[in-house]
């Protein structure tokens, strides 16, 4: 009789326990819930204007402007149709100088403008508090993709001229103001290929404003 009460008492324990557990659960992901919180942000089209630099080439500095339009498909993947740039202004460094006072021209050719299409793809978004008063979104992002370029001597030479097809990938960061608009720094690596086994490599970077629509 002792055996079958301790039998009966053990089985009424774990009867009791199975829900207290269920009840934990549900409020351990209740809680969870709450601490992974949906994108405050969700727009399916963003147009962006930057202003870029390409800092790579030791003889030749370059300036430029771009034009961006991206298509979120969802909080996490998206099409960056395009993204266009054309250098509008490039400074001459030492080493140029150097060639032209001996008299040898610059062999090198440099970015005159480049176009491309990319996949982005956004793992990283979260907000933080500045100075415990105001809360600032944020977001990271990779990207990939190819498109093509146009490559130009030092001189301008026509003749020098050259179309090339362009692989690029990158990473950036976005910080929102508002609903409609956001701040945006890239940082990309492109190759412009001359051939298969000598890429012309340059290094992109700028700072954009971004509108979200829709």
């Amino acid at each position: 009789m002792r055996a079958t009460a301790v039998i009966v008492a053990a089985f009424a324990v774990l009867s009791l326990a199975g829900p207290a557990a269920a009840q934990d659960l549900d409020e351990a992901q209740r809680l969870r819930r709450l601490a992974v919180q949906d994108r405050h942000h969700q727009h399916w089209h963003e147009l962006t204007v930057s202003l870029g630099f390409l800092p790579v080439d030791a003889f030749l500095k370059g300036f430029a402007v771009s034009g961006n339009y991206t298509l979120h498909f969802n909080p996490v993947v998206a099409w960056e149709v395009v993204h266009a740039y054309g250098v509008l202004a490039t400074i001459e460094m030492a080493l140029n100088d150097d060639l032209n006072n001996v008299g040898i021209p610059n062999p090198f050719r440099y970015v005159n403008w480049a176009a491309t299409s990319n996949i982005v793809f956004t793992p990283f978004y979260g907000k933080f508090s500045v100075i415990n008063r105001t809360q600032v979104f944020a977001e990271l992002f990779l990207l990939g993709g190819a498109g093509y370029g146009w490559l130009t001597n030092a001189e301008r030479d026509s003749e020098a001229n050259t179309q090339h097809v362009v692989a690029d990938v990158g990473v950036g960061v976005r910080v929102f103001f508002g609903e409609y608009f956001s701040l945006r720094f890239d940082l990309r690596w492109e190759g412009f290929f001359l051939n298969v086994e000598e890429p012309h490599h340059e290094l992109w970077i700028s700072l954009g404003a971004s509108v979200h629509l829709g």
